[in-house]
């Protein structure tokens, strides 16, 4: 299954938009900030499953501020990253990810992209569409995870 990785478009869709139509995906994960874009994608791409997670500049949204899912025989822990103080260390996520026992953890909120594994645990922040122009591509086949992070 391939997921479109999107996060922190804070009020900008148009980059989402293109981006959507050019990206072959099963499901699109929008990881928070701000929850009405992800709503608007929604809207304009009816066919297309979208997750939306509620990030710290959600304020009112009844999102989710983090949801597992499962593909397969792999989970995936998904949350904006604020409430596991991302921006200070990958330390929350990866401890989020381990009691969940996922073998990925998406988060967004520093507006950075990256790409690591820690402890045999995919971290990928798809950084911000908006502020820096990032996105990711995360793919599963069977056991195997594969992430990619793309430029506009």
């Amino acid at each position: 299954m391939t997921y479109l990785i999107i996060s922190d478009t804070h009020g900008c869709t148009d980059d989402a938009e293109d981006i959507i139509r050019r990206t072959p995906c099963d499901r699109i994960i929008h990881l928070g900030d701000l929850c009405r874009d992800a709503e608007r994608l929604e809207t304009i791409f009816p066919n297309k499953s979208i997750c939306i997670l509620a990030g710290n500049n959600d304020y009112f949204s009844d999102k989710p501020r983090q949801v597992v899912l499962t593909d397969g025989d792999i989970k995936i822990f998904c949350t904006h990253g604020h409430m596991q103080g991302v921006k200070s260390s990958a330390a929350g996520i990866l401890r989020a990810a381990e009691a969940n026992r996922c073998g990925a953890a998406l988060f967004g909120h520093t507006h950075r992209a990256c790409k690591e594994t820690h402890n045999g645990i995919l971290l990928l922040n798809p950084g911000s569409i908006t502020f820096g122009g990032t996105y990711a591509v995360l793919n599963i086949k069977g056991h195997s995870i594969s992430a990619e992070i793309r430029t506009l």
